[in-house]
């Protein structure tokens, strides 16, 4: 087995590790980074993934924003209430309260991961040093040497 060196390695294929991987490819194109992910190369095998949906907060679709990774179907959350189940008191907090456009947003899982693969592709191809190693389970073991390590495995759920 051969072994690869980089400065960045991800290890995760989420929204949480392609997110870092954009974000960090946009800022610095010429960053050697790999990132490891357990999911299919082509986004056609993953049209059954996972459709639930998910809360954001808003000050992650303003990271997206900048990465240019947010889905275009999303659900504004107006109004949170907070509270325990058999105890004493509440918190109500409203979007007008905070004099903000939203508190957080609901999309689903599948669309946020497959907006955030087509993002990482297009600047997949001014990033000379970017690996996307696509692992899957009777794949030899990697071996690379890092500087710095992301985990950000976690990876799709299947309904």
């Amino acid at each position: 087995m051969s072994t690869s060196s980089c400065d960045i390695l991800i290890h995760g294929g989420g929204p949480v590790g392609l997110a870092c991987a954009a974000w960090t490819l946009q800022k610095f194109p010429d960053a050697k980074l790999t990132l490891i992910d357990r999911n299919p190369k082509e986004d056609a095998d993953l049209a059954s993934a996972d459709s639930r949906g998910i809360a954001l907060s808003h000050g992650s679709k303003l990271l997206l924003d900048t990465i240019h990774a947010w889905p275009t179907e999303c659900a504004d959350i107006h109004r949170v209430h907070v509270s325990q189940a058999g105890r004493f008191g509440r918190a109500l907090m409203t979007r007008e309260e905070l004099n903000q456009e939203a508190l957080g947003h609901i999309i689903r899982y599948r669309d946020i991961h497959m907006t955030l693969r087509q993002t990482l592709r297009s600047i997949q191809d001014k990033s000379t040093h970017f690996k996307w190693l696509h692992i899957g389970k009777e794949d030899n073991p990697v071996s690379t040497n890092a500087k710095c390590i992301v985990h950000a495995e976690g990876g799709l759920f299947k309904t």
